[in-house]
């Protein structure tokens, strides 16, 4: 009996943890593109998966494409991609559904695959329900329902160009398509293997993009992307990290390889705190060389950065919490005897920072460490805590005094009573308690 008690309430929290933190999207594919299928050609989650069977065929009716998350805190992200039989047109859904930051999607139906893995890291935020259709190349989409535990998308895939038309979904849709945006992310779109728009095409772009981002809550996104140009002979693998806030975008790198440059990427987990931390990293043959970094990027104030390069600093915590702001930054920064120079290119809620590892960086001295600064302080505050718990407490000695004084101040209003009531000196003398000289002086310093 118990333990079946026990399985229920196992049960009972898988379901209410599933309900709590469940990312479902649905992606209803209308096919307009002539009456070829496309084929199922390849598929990447970073988190979560297909609700039940996998899709392998989109024919010229429409399709539902189901994914959701399989664990309670990773939500669901990814990229799936279909070809048409002969590979003359190829469609990408790239997109990301996490639990703490807002939905994202972007799709291309191009006559070449591009860089999928290149489309995803760029895939922008959804626009809301209603706010009209978003376009690239060979399709189109729009949201139709946004809810944090499910989000459906409609995408329309259209005829290349080159192609004859397909039908296509009616004369209004034609019309809503012309006035549709194109999507921000087809600004780089050269760059993951697709032509670049058109002029015109990229004007609109650049609109889209800049409402987009003026309009983008300030809570949702805070990011640390460090580009470091290692150009020592030495390569550089991980160490070690410190979060307070924030987590590695995506995989953590396993090292900076000597002439060549790797960008490290950092973001914020949840909506409350943004990204705060220490990464450092050790050279590989030698054991005595450090890149060390410590950054901030915080919601509300302004962002801070530091480095090193060769021998760490003595307390790598204590200088992530006086980093200096970047805002003090002019142009490139190169510390005297650091080994290291950066340039902040970009402040606000990305933190790009470029960051050079000079040549012949120099070698740690362990016999340095603990720094004679540091251990002079630490002796400094050893003997003033021994000074305080040796010296007597300074309240206790007011209030006695003010004990005294008190007793000594009824005393000398008991012997002006009694001798105002005519009993005499000697009789209030024989009476009262004998006083003290040093009573007397603070019962007068209290008249």
């Amino acid at each position: 009996r118990d333990r079946d008690e026990i399985l229920i309430h196992s049960a009972d929290q898988k379901v209410l943890s599933g309900t709590m933190f469940s990312r479902r999207l649905t992606v209803n594919v209308e096919h307009f593109a002539g009456k070829t299928a496309f084929l199922f050609g390849g598929e990447w989650f970073e988190a979560g998966g297909w609700v039940e069977k996998r899709e392998d065929r989109i024919d010229d009716q429409h399709i539902s494409l189901d994914f959701e998350s399989k664990s309670s805190f990773a939500g669901v992200s990814g990229y799936v991609y279909y070809h048409t039989a002969d590979h003359a047109q190829t469609l990408v859904l790239a997109f990301s559904c996490p639990i703490m930051t807002p939905p994202c999607f972007t799709a291309r139906a191009a006559s070449t695959l591009p860089d999928c893995q290149a489309l995803w890291e760029r895939v922008p935020d959804l626009a809301r329900p209603g706010a009209g259709l978003r376009r690239a190349e060979g399709c189109a989409w729009e949201t139709l329902e946004l809810k944090d535990e499910h989000v459906v998308m409609r995408c329309v895939i259209q005829p290349l160009s080159d192609q004859s038309p397909g039908g296509g979904p009616g004369e209004e849709f034609g019309n809503r398509l012309a006035k549709a945006r194109w999507c921000r992310s087809t600004l780089s779109d050269a760059q993951i293997g697709i032509a670049s728009p058109p002029n015109d095409r990229t004007a609109a772009s650049s609109s889209s993009a800049t409402e987009a981002v003026a309009t983008r809550p300030a809570l949702v996104e805070r990011r640390v992307v460090l580009e470091v140009d290692n150009r020592s002979d030495e390569t550089f693998v991980l160490d070690g990290e410190w979060m307070e806030s924030g987590q590695w975008s995506g995989r953590p790198p396993f090292g900076l390889t000597k002439k060549s440059a790797t960008k490290v990427e950092l973001a914020s987990e949840d909506f409350f705190r943004g990204v705060f931390g220490l990464v450092w990293f050790v050279g590989e043959s030698s054991l005595d060389v450090y890149f060390s970094a410590a950054f901030c990027n915080p919601l509300s104030e302004s962002a801070t950065f530091n480095a090193w390069v060769g021998p760490p600093p003595a307390e790598l915590l204590q200088e992530m919490h006086c980093a200096p702001s970047v805002s003090s930054y002019q142009g490139v920064q190169v510390p005297a005897g650091r080994g290291v120079a950066w340039n902040v290119i970009e402040k606000g809620s990305t933190l790009h920072v470029r960051i050079v590892i000079l040549e012949d960086p120099a070698p740690m001295d362990i016999t340095a460490y603990p720094p004679q600064a540091l251990l002079d302080e630490l002796k400094k505050m050893e003997v003033q805590q021994e000074a305080e718990t040796v010296a007597p407490r300074p309240k206790a000695k007011a209030a006695s005094k003010r004990a005294s004084t008190a007793s000594a101040a009824a005393a000398a209003a008991s012997l002006g009573a009694r001798e105002r009531e005519g009993g005499g000196a000697a009789s209030v003398a024989a009476a009262a308690p004998p006083v003290t000289a040093a009573a007397a002086a603070a019962a007068a310093a209290a008249a």
